[in-house]
């Protein structure tokens, strides 16, 4: 399986979970779904799994794809929230773009190169693995000893190494999972470490190879796209619930300040559309403004 059928085997998940929150899902959900924080929409979260499907492929370059995607928005008509233009909650902003598809990107990366690496000929040959840089950051964190320690991991001449099953993994990645990314836009991956060296610094011994392959012989990773949907927990579908109740809300809230004429954002935006000329229908169904007021905006724009 390639990273690109990877992402396009999650099941799309809208929700208006911001991150924090969607940190509190299980591991077992997240890693099976495709969703970004406080994005409901589900065709729009289709053209993000799509986007990074193709930049996976290596078909084309990361500004083409920031391109293609925001094309899409503007076909579907996405317009921010206001006073959050060009920040990472505006979904045409490169921050937000760049980090949905490179995400998504080196997780089904770090999965294949995990699943790969839990073979039983490759866990025999290279049973532990180093933490370490791959990649150079601007502003690279400085708190993975620290965060290393906490996690239960062990340093050795001052080498972060364990086995590759030992929980030290799951504990570091802020997504729970056992391979890369370990936090949102880190440099930080990990190398093999040989049985060799496993067996000098004291985290298996021979016999402790020759058990786990035989385990992982009889027992292999199940593939990515055989396994299923984890079940949410009372508390988490408590969670999603509530943050679909206060989206809700908002739209009432939203729509009620369209009808009495009080929503600036919807008038603002019908503006934009005139001057595109776009028809009237097309215009009153996006904005919910009527067409007496849509007509007002062109007479006054000189568009009538």
């Amino acid at each position: 399986m390639t990273e690109s059928e990877i992402i396009l085997q999650k099941a799309l998940v809208g929700s208006s979970l911001d991150s924090s929150q969607w940190n509190q899902i299980q591991a077992g959900l997240r890693n099976r779904a495709f969703f970004s924080s406080r994005v409901a929409e589900v065709n729009i979260l289709a053209a993000m799994r799509d986007k990074a499907a193709e930049y996976a492929r290596g078909e084309t370059d990361l500004s083409k794809i920031r391109m293609g995607f925001r094309d899409e928005l503007r076909r579907m008509h996405y317009a921010p929230e206001a006073g959050k233009e060009g920040t990472i909650h505006d979904l045409f902003s490169q921050a937000r773009i760049d980090v949905i598809v490179k995400t998504n990107v080196a997780q089904a990366r770090g999965y294949m190169q995990y699943a790969e690496g839990m073979g039983p000929g490759a866990f025999a040959a290279f049973p532990a693995q180093e933490f370490t840089r791959v990649a150079e950051r601007s502003k690279p964190r400085k708190d993975w000893p620290q965060r290393w320690k906490a996690a239960g991991g062990r340093t050795f001449g001052g080498r972060m190494i364990a086995l590759k099953d030992d929980p030290v993994w799951t504990n570091l990645s802020v997504f729970g999972n056992p391979y890369p990314p370990f936090d949102w836009g880190s440099g930080m991956g990990v190398m093999d470490v040989d049985a060799d060296t496993a067996i000098e610094l004291g985290l298996i011994d021979k016999a402790g190879i020759k058990s786990k392959v035989r385990e992982l012989r009889e027992n292999p990773l199940p593939d990515f796209n055989a396994a299923k949907l984890a079940k949410l927990s009372k508390e988490e579908q408590q969670m999603i619930d509530e943050a679909q109740k206060a989206k809700w809300d908002e739209y009432a809230i939203h729509k009620a300040a369209i009808d009495t004429g009080r929503n600036q954002k919807a008038r603002e935006m019908a503006e934009k559309m005139v001057l595109k000329n776009r028809p009237v229908e097309e215009i009153t169904d996006f904005t919910e403004l009527s067409e007496a007021d849509v007509l007002a905006i062109k007479a006054a724009l000189g568009k009538a």
